[in-house]
């Protein structure tokens, strides 16, 4: 599964550099129309790695224009994205051709395929936040600039290149941010016509935000107002009742437990929506989290915390309950989901652990005898491995083994005198 969800990234990376050379395309063409300044050696040197990319991409995908019925009609764009344009015309002249700028614009024909083979690609496979994140950029760059080369081919640009770009660039962030300063302004029909269009747009795009950004905060609070109206409709029961100072505290603190490892009710619906298999195999890596962070496991492979996720048990502790006693013989060790135990011997107070711990895990390598008692503190979320279940991993697993024999030296040089501790290190699954 990890080799074909390299070949996806691989292959959306190369579709992401694609967008990139077409929006750099989108983004060059506009400025030499509004310019019509001849091409630099950089623009020269992009334009040919450009055209290398399609080139490649012609070789490698035979990618399909899903728009372009004709077989030889997307042949014949591929062959012309293919050529570096601006580099085969600038040597000779003083400016770009119009109609060379035309030819480059004919990479963009790529691009409805593009965004089809990503949606098609969006309903099978998690879209990585990077392509998220650098499309939105460069869709805002693309706008943006087409917008402001507009302005300039409505009214040319009378300073240098630098400067009426700015110009430019100013009057549209002004105009579709509705601050209009008013210290350029449009003084023709067609500018006026362009600028109120430009009005209308930043509205609607100021709209879509508000909207969008109203809408996420929305959806990450929904989990908390429902909280806080379970709490409240709690309070108002212990009011009513006249409940118990002491049972409140006990009330809430389990009904908090509850909601830390409750799973949302849409996400609820959608796991009974699944087959009882694929239900399992997100269960596994719900608790791929916490089994990570203990000692005994950190560094192994993501097969072997599958592995092990798979054998743990569930128990639910209550505060006061002994989990395991001192000098018993111990079959299991225990990781903790969420709550919080105290280690102790008697009456004595050693230490307390928390979510991500785990305890009891030196019964599983080689000494069995329980040195201390661990009561839950408070109401625990509690998974159990057993020692057959472990003996097991480690003889499926060589860097588990690797982590049982480190630790099990480590604890060996503290327990030198033990005489229980009488299994040898090496030999252990």
């Amino acid at each position: 599964m990890s080799f074909f969800k390299k070949l996806n990234d691989i292959a959306t990376t190369w579709e992401l550099l694609l967008i990139v050379a077409i929006s750099y395309t989108l983004v060059d063409v506009p400025l030499e129309a509004a310019f019509n300044h001849p091409a630099t050696l950089f623009e020269i040197a992009l334009d040919i790695l450009i055209a290398g990319l399609f080139l490649m991409d012609a070789l490698r995908f035979n990618r399909k224009f899903y728009w372009i019925q004709s077989a030889v009609v997307g042949r014949l764009l591929q062959f012309v994205m293919s050529i570096p344009v601006v580099a085969l015309f600038s040597f000779w002249a003083e400016s770009v051709p119009g109609w060379v700028l035309y030819v480059q614009l004919i990479r963009v024909a790529l691009l409805p395929s593009l965004i089809v083979l990503m949606i098609e690609r969006s309903k099978t496979h998690i879209v990585p936040k990077r392509f998220k994140l650098v499309s939105a950029a460069l869709v805002t760059i693309v706008c943006l600039n087409i917008l402001a080369c507009i302005w300039l081919v409505i009214y040319p640009a009378t300073e240098d290149s630098l400067t009426s770009y700015n110009k430019a660039m100013y009057w549209l962030v002004t105009t579709i941010a509705t601050v209009g300063y008013g210290d350029i302004t449009p003084t023709t029909n067609i500018g006026r016509v362009y600028t109120m269009g430009v009005m209308v747009l930043g509205a609607t795009i100021w709209g879509i935000l508000i909207a969008s950004a109203s809408r996420m905060m929305l959806a990450s609070d929904r989990r908390k107002e429902q909280k806080k109206e379970r709490i409240d409709a709690l309070h108002s029961f212990f009011s009513h009742y006249e409940v118990p100072k002491e049972l409140q505290r006990e009330v809430v603190g389990f009904f908090h437990h509850q909601w830390a490892r409750k799973v949302s009710e849409d996400e609820r619906a959608i796991l009974n929506d699944l087959p009882p298999a694929l239900q399992q195999e997100l269960h596994v890596y719900m608790n791929l989290k916490p089994i990570s962070r203990v000692n005994l496991f950190r560094g192994t492979s993501r097969a072997c915390l599958s592995d092990v996720a798979q054998h743990l048990e569930q128990l639910f502790i209550s505060p006061g309950q002994k989990i395991i006693a001192k000098d018993e013989i111990g079959e299991d060790m225990y990781l903790i989901g969420h709550g919080t135990v105290n280690v102790h011997i008697g009456d004595q107070f050693i230490t307390s652990l928390g979510p991500g711990a785990c305890f009891g895990e030196m019964a599983l390598i080689g000494h069995p005898k329980r040195a201390s008692d661990v009561t839950a503190a408070s109401y625990c979320d509690i998974f159990k491995l057993s020692k057959k279940q472990f003996d097991e991993l480690i003889a499926n697993h060589a860097d588990l083994r690797a982590n049982v024999v480190r630790i099990a030296a480590e604890r060996q040089s503290k327990l030198k005198d033990d005489t229980a501790f009488n299994r040898p290190f090496d030999k252990i699954g």
